[in-house]
This record gives C-alpha cells, structure tokens and sequence, in this order.
C-alpha cells in the first residue's frame, strides 16, 4: 500500500531539480548547488553534519541528513553512533544549505539523538537510520522533507531518485550536490544503485528522495558506498516498518526558539566590517563600522554593541572603551550594521590597535551561544598617534637647511650633528661651531634634510638673526 506523510512542507516548491543554472562539477553525475541556490528550498533542506567542539564551533564531518520536520534531521545511524567506541556522538552541529563558507541558516546543536537497538547493539545494516533532534525549529526557516513507503516494484522497475549530499572525499564536506537516476533494484530492505548515483565517505545520512505532484518524499537513507564484494551503493529503505517508525518518531519532542548573536565576519569568513581609516590621532575623529549577524530561530530586541580598541585580536572589556550603539531589534538570520562615530580618547597611547566590540555587551538577550559575541575588523590595524605635544628636537646636519623666514645653509664641513631643543616658555640660543642662532619665541621653524623632505618639528619663534662663521678643521 502506498504511504505517505508529510505535516509541513515549505511552499515556492522547484519544479525540477535538473534545471539548468546548476552547474556540473567534479563528477560528471554530480551537480553542484551555487551559494544562492543553497539558500533556496529544497536544498536548504539538506544538511551537513559536523562533530561539535567544547567550545561550540564546528568540528570534524560525520555525515549529511535531510530535515522532515520542525527540529529533526533524518540521517544514518552510523552517523550519530560510533562504531569504534560504541558510543553516541549526541555533540553534533548540523548546517542546512552550507557552501564553503556560506552557511545562511547558521549551525543548530543536537539535542537528542535516537536510533534502533537493533543497530547500535550489533550495527545490522537493515536498522542503520537515525534521528537528530535540533535545540531550535530550524525546519521553520528551511522547509522539510515528507516520508513515503514506495512499494519495492516502483524500484525493481528501475524507478528515479535523487540524492542531496555532502562529499567528504572531493569537495571537504561543505559543497552540496545533488546526485539523481536510475536505481539498479530494491529489495525489501534496501535500495541499490550504482552510475550516475555515485557517492562518497560524507554522504552518509542522506535522504534518497522522489517526487510526485511537485512534493519531495524521502524513500530511503544512504548508509553504504561500493565494495570490493559489492557493486552498489545502498540506502536503507523506508519501508513498511521505517515508515511507520519514524512518524512515530519524528514528533517526540519540542524545543524553544532564541536568537544567536555573533560577528558577521567571523561566521561568513568575509571581509564587512571597516575603519574610517588606516591612521587615527588620539583625540580625533574616527569611525568604525560593525556587522552584526542573528544565527539563531528568534529575534534578538535591544541589542548593545560596545566598541574598543584593543592592543590584540581578543576584544574584552579591559581594552580601551570608545562607545556604544544600540538595535531595536535583528530578525532570524539577518545582518545589521552598527556603526560607532567619535572621538578617539585623547589619553590614548601611541600605537598600532586593532577596532573590535562586544556584541550583547549587558547580556540582556537569551541566546543559544554566548562565548561567540566578539568581534573585530579584520586584517586592519590602525596607527594612532598621541594628540600630546612632546618636545620637539631638530637635528642639523652637514648640508640641511634651516627654513624660517629665509632658508640659510649650514657649512658642510660641520664635523658633527647639533640639536636645538624646544622648552616650555622660550628657546635657549645654541650655538653650533661658529653658527649662532638667537631665537624668540612666536614663528615657525621648519628643518628640512636635503635627502628627505622630513618636518622633524615645529618651533614657535620669531625671526632668528643668523651668524654663520667657519669652523677649523
């Protein structure tokens, strides 16, 4: 008897998934989803699953899956059990829609994950299926895939499916591509196919799926590649029983919406962010420019971003404050920019500093995350330059001119640099050989190398009267 289900599937449905602004890569039978594409259903659908480290970032690939409904992902039971260990891997990252870099819906945590005794007691490769229930209702932003019993005629017959999946061995596990044609047969438990259906370690877990009347229908979970002792790949097939198990499954368990605040840059691996400018003076105008991304399932309201500058890459509270401002509100994967405009403080020691903030800075917003809300703008670190006035010398040496109201050379035949040094209230007279210089307080003088054109410092004097003499060699 033919079954099928499916409570909730995005709407704007593809007609077909051969059209033609994907483009062929790699393998001639896989097709691979541009950036833009992968945002779109119903590949955001698939999802690429990651082991979770400590710290919450994306560790090593163990497999793909396919969302079918709200917070599960249906995938391997390999995937979520380890063989090796006989244990759980229950730290899993799952990630719809990822190409490289570009991961639009964010990473959502495993909460649970459920599989068949029959399986993790003995792996019998009949039971090799297994459920990823998600921290947040993921599947809301990225539509789902239903559940179909296909009779095992419609395969023997050589009927057509298709496969969205993540390669480990060619394309690292974060390019998403779609596999579809003939299978070879089926049989009461498993579906085989070889050919233009080829697959790789990492694509374990993916939905094998058709569709009828413009609806996608998982028929299968790809579990097993080629073998020395055997010519196809394999899915567990949705039987009778799979069916069966799963809906009862799939439901089992709810989970509460929260946003999830974090740099744009850092997640995108872009370049966003900016500086007004390369060079800054400590009591000077300047700009920075922050963007902000919501990787999680709900808005983050009242949102502070409080901006520093800071002598490394690890932005903290102790890093020198500059100023804060705020969003009303950043909806589910969605950016905004903060944009901080002032004065820099004028106690600022001269130095190379690098702009970053603290997004959330009151922790008034309940997130999935909150060791991810730094950030700073990359690969740009600003000279600043202390607004103080210090003491300024001016070194003359053989050949400079002395530029005030006339230029006048010094002998080249000084055997020896001179300085002349500026004080509080007035200029000492210096002598240098016979060169005598009596300055008053009130012009500017300027020092210029003939090598260079380098202003060593500004001096406030009246006209100097100049005696220039010869010294004795």
């Amino acid at each position: 008897m033919l079954k099928n289900i499916t409570k909730r599937v995005q709407l704007n449905l593809e007609p077909l998934e051969s059209r033609q602004v994907l483009s062929v890569f790699g393998k001639a039978d896989w097709i691979r989803a541009s950036a833009s594409e992968s945002a779109n259903y119903p590949y955001r659908a698939a999802v690429s699953i990651f082991t979770r480290r400590p710290d919450g970032s994306i560790g090593a690939k163990a497999g793909s899956g396919t969302m079918i409904g709200p917070n599960v992902v249906l995938t391997a039971g390999h995937v979520i059990w380890n063989e090796r260990t006989n244990q759980w891997r229950n730290n899993l990252l799952v990630i719809p829609g990822q190409v490289d870099d570009f991961k639009p819906f964010g990473a959502a945590a495993s909460s649970y994950v459920q599989s068949w005794t029959t399986y993790t007691n003995g792996q019998d490769a009949r039971f090799d299926v297994g459920l990823i229930y998600l921290d947040r209702n993921l599947g809301n932003f990225t539509g789902w895939f239903g559940l179909m019993n296909k009779p095992e005629s419609y395969f023997d017959q050589k009927g057509n499916v298709r496969i969205l999946h993540y390669p480990a061995d060619s394309l690292n596990g974060k390019k998403l591509v779609l596999s579809q044609g003939a299978v070879d047969y089926g049989t009461a438990d498993f579906i085989r196919y070889g050919g233009t259906l080829d697959t790789e370690p990492g694509s374990s877990g993916a939905g094998v799926y058709v569709i009828e009347n413009g609806v996608r229908y998982i028929v299968g979970v790809h579990h097993k590649g080629k073998s020395n002792t055997e010519n196809n790949n394999q899915a567990v097939r949705l039987n009778d029983f799979w069916y069966k198990t799963i809906v009862d499954w799939k439901d089992d368990r709810t989970t509460t919406d929260l946003p999830d605040l974090m740099d744009r840059d850092l997640w995108f691996n872009a370049r966003e962010s900016s500086v007004s400018a390369l060079g800054a003076t400590a009591g000077g105008n300047f700009s920075v420019n922050a963007m902000v991304w919501n990787g999680g399932t709900a808005a983050a309201n009242n949102v502070t971003v409080r901006f520093y500058a800071s002598n490394d890459t690890v932005i903290t509270t102790a890093d020198t404050y500059l100023g804060q401002v705020n969003f009303a509100s950043l909806a589910p994967f969605q950016s905004g920019r903060a944009t901080w405009a002032g004065t820099l403080p004028s106690s600022m020691r001269a130095g190379s500093y690098h702009f970053g903030w603290i997004i959330d800075a009151n922790n008034s917003v309940n997130e999935y995350r909150e060791n991810n809300n730094t950030g700073y703008v990359r690969n740009k670190l600003v000279g600043v330059t202390s607004s103080a006035m210090p003491n300024v010398v001016a070194i003359f040496s053989a050949g400079s001119q002395i530029a005030a109201t006339r230029s006048t050379t010094v002998p080249t035949r000084l055997a020896a640099a001179r300085s002349i040094e500026k004080g509080l209230e007035s200029v000492p007279t210096a002598n240098i050989g016979r060169a005598t210089v009596q300055p008053q307080p009130v012009v500017s003088l300027r020092v210029r190398r003939t090598a260079c054109d380098c202003v060593f410092g500004a001096m406030d004097l009246a006209e100097p009267k100049i005696q220039l003499g010869t010294i004795n060699p």
